[in-house]
């Protein structure tokens, strides 16, 4: 759970560095690229209601389970219409992918916090242990924001600064598939009524 909520908060801020990178992969302007991750953030809060009635009805594991995993992928969208797709399509067929992923990260990325959050409410009763480990979270998603950065920063280092983001879809798909196909309490989480 802290995991996912870690990856996010490093993908948030790591795409939010390479802005000028993607611009000149793409060809999108600052404005363009502005509006892009715009419209994922307003989708973002419009879908977020809706991830509390998901919540209700499927419970918080599923939620975060499945939301974390649409989120990493809308983000391999992104990353593969940057990387390949903008020399392979024309412009407007690469806007209307890069629309889909930034869409499909509202909707899903406003899903993870607060499944996030309400497993921790159910797992604790008492006030004081509930509020120490919303705040452990708190402090997971800021490091994950704190460090996103920085990862962009070390993989520049090598000339391959996508493969900050890259890297840290590979260490989120791989928890998600974990979580898949483990057999502990936590992998059981989908077929969990």
């Amino acid at each position: 759970m802290k995991f996912a909520v870690f990856i996010m908060g490093a993908l948030q801020t790591g795409l939010l560095t390479l802005v000028p990178i993607l611009m000149e992969r793409t060809g999108i302007s600052a404005v363009n690229w502005s509006w892009l991750m715009a419209l994922g953030l307003f989708v973002y809060v419009l879908s977020s209601p809706s991830w509390g009635r998901v919540i209700d009805r499927i419970g918080a594991k599923k939620a975060l389970f499945y939301s974390f995993l649409w989120l990493l992928l809308s983000q391999v969208l992104l990353m593969v219409s940057v990387q390949w797709l903008a020399v392979q399509l024309s412009f407007a067929a690469l806007c209307v992918a890069l629309v889909a992923a930034r869409v499909g990260y509202g909707l899903t990325a406003s899903g993870v916090f607060p499944a996030a959050q309400t497993w921790i409410t159910q797992q604790h009763s008492e006030n004081a242990a509930m509020a120490s480990a919303l705040a452990r979270l708190n402090v997971v998603s800021q490091l994950g924001r704190l460090l996103g950065p920085i990862l962009v920063s070390v993989w520049v280092l090598f000339d391959a600064p996508l493969l900050s983001i890259w890297s840290l879809l590979f260490w989120g798909l791989a928890f998600a598939f974990y979580l898949w196909f483990s057999d502990s309490s936590a992998g059981q989480l989908i077929y969990e009524s």
